[in-house]
């Protein structure tokens, strides 16, 4: 857990806490990406889930697009300390609210996937 000292300027903790949150979405994702692969495997060993399969190996691309953009972005947002006016802070803002956003759903599409093949593998009804 990182620590936040009255001396840190504001643009500074707040830089610091989008960059911590921003390694946790990558964690995160990496995980979804090991997690996938056996959904794919499994899907490939049964014969009617292929439309399991197919839904899993889109959301693997995705899941491998949305960490690169992820990357890139942990790149720029350290630019984010030189701001000098509130426009250049409301643009960092606004785009690491913009991620949050996609990770969130991206959170949501995978997860309802994921139930719907758990819910056909062991026939549970809503």
């Amino acid at each position: 857990m990182t620590l936040f000292y009255n001396h840190y300027s504001n643009d500074f903790t707040i830089m610091e806490k989008q960059l911590n949150e921003l390694k946790n979405w990558i964690e995160s994702l990496e995980f979804i990406s090991n997690e996938i692969n056996y959904f794919i495997k499994f899907s490939q060993e049964e014969d009617d889930n292929t439309d399991f399969y197919t839904s899993f190996t889109q959301i693997k691309e995705d899941n491998i697009d949305f960490l690169i953009l992820l990357k890139n972005y942990s790149n720029s947002i350290e630019n984010s300390i030189e701001c000098i006016d509130l426009d250049c802070d409301a643009y960092y803002l606004n785009e690491h609210e913009y991620y949050r956003d996609q990770y969130v759903d991206f959170l949501r599409a995978y997860n309802n996937l994921k139930l719907k093949t758990l819910k056909k593998t062991f026939e549970l009804k809503d």
